[in-house]
Parts: C-alpha cells; sequence; structure tokens
C-alpha cells in the first residue's frame, strides 16, 4: 500500500469513528424518546441526511486520492515521452481530471490505459457517488439532473435498494450501518485504484 492510499484510508476512518461518536448519540435519543430501533435498521430523514454528509466527506477523500494518482500518472507519463507538443495537450484537458469522475475515469483510460471502472470494487463506489451528489447537491434529496434519465434512475434506484437504502419520495432514506459499510466500500476502492497504478510511475 502507498503512503498516499494509506493516509486516504485513514482519513476515511477518522470521518466513520466521528460518525459512531454521532450515532450512539441519536441511539440514546431514540431511547429516551422511546422510538423503536428493533424493528426498522431505517433512520429518519433527518438522520439519513446527517448520515450522507458523512458518507459525502468519505468519497470526498476517495476523490482526493483517485484524482491525485491520475494526475501524477499523466505526468510521469508526459515528462518520460519528452513530447513538447504532449506536455502541451497534457495542459489543455489537465482541469478536465479534476472536473468529474467520468472525465477523470474516461481521461486514465484513454490517455493512461487503465480503466478504473473494470475494477471490481467500482460497482459498490459508483453507488457512493450518488448519494455524495444527493448529499452536496440536493441536501439528502435525489437532484433533477440524477433523475432526468428514467432508465439511469431505475438502475440508480435498483443499486441503491440493493445496498439497503430506502426511499421517501425524492428523499434517500439510510439506515443505521450505512456509514460504516460506505467507509468500508471507499477503503476498499482506494486500495484497489491503488494496486491496479502500482506499476505506473509517480
Amino acid at each position: 500500500m502507498s503512503v498516499e492510499a494509506e493516509d486516504a484510508c485513514r482519513a476515511i476512518m477518522r470521518i466513520c469513528a466521528d460518525w459512531e461518536s454521532v450515532s450512539q448519540r441519536i441511539d440514546q435519543a431514540d431511547m429516551r424518546d422511546r422510538i423503536s430501533i428493533s424493528n426498522t435498521d431505517s433512520l429518519t430523514a433527518e438522520q439519513s441526511a446527517q448520515s450522507l454528509s458523512y458518507i459525502s466527506r468519505m468519497v470526498a477523500e476517495c476523490e482526493y486520492f483517485t484524482f491525485g494518482r491520475i494526475r501524477d500518472m499523466a505526468s510521469a507519463h508526459v515528462e518520460a515521452a519528452g513530447s513538447p507538443m504532449l506536455a502541451k495537450l497534457y495542459e489543455k484537458s489537465r482541469s478536465t481530471i479534476d472536473s468529474t469522475w467520468p472525465n477523470a475515469l474516461a481521461f486514465c483510460k484513454d490517455s493512461l490505459g487503465v480503466d478504473l471502472r473494470n475494477l471490481s470494487a467500482w460497482s459498490s463506489f459508483q453507488h457512493l457517488i450518488t448519494l455524495r451528489n444527493a448529499s452536496a447537491h440536493g441536501r439528502g434529496e435525489f437532484t433533477e439532473k440524477q433523475l432526468k434519465n428514467p432508465q439511469e434512475v431505475k438502475k440508480m434506484l435498483q443499486g441503491l435498494s440493493s445496498l439497503g437504502y430506502s426511499f421517501d419520495g425524492h428523499k434517500i432514506i439510510a439506515y443505521r450501518g450505512s456509514v460504516r459499510d460506505s467507509s468500508r466500500d471507499c477503503r476498499i476502492f482506494i486500495l484497489a485504484v491503488d494496486a491496479a497504478t502500482k506499476g505506473s510511475p509517480r
């Protein structure tokens, strides 16, 4: 494991530990208010929005690591090639790496020959990106952009349901272990990216 991957995993574990403290207070408050937690793992809408904000922070750590790794690989490739024309082209396209996940992944595949979407860990992680976007841009609700394509919406809902999430209209309802599970999936993804790019020059 690289130092960068180790740092990212540690950051994710710290965020998860922060959530565990919050989660304990939620459980204590539920018990005080005599809300039964034995029949359902679902959180309230407010608690769900809170948990999604922690998942959003963990996905941001994955993004920081992955986009940084792609930039490092690209810079090393351009430097090794020693071509002024390639260097110029890279400078023009460099900002697209940080703009969106699709752009970063496409750049990694097309320019560096590494398709991170082929990683088994990508399947679960892409659902966490969906949750992050709903948290960051919709305060825990699906955004208009996310709901634009009916076929994509169906896939999105099926994927999130398979992970244990439910829905109240456009609101995403998280479950009690969602942050812990997301922490695991984020760390698995980081380790997979680290391994997939191990042979690449830094």
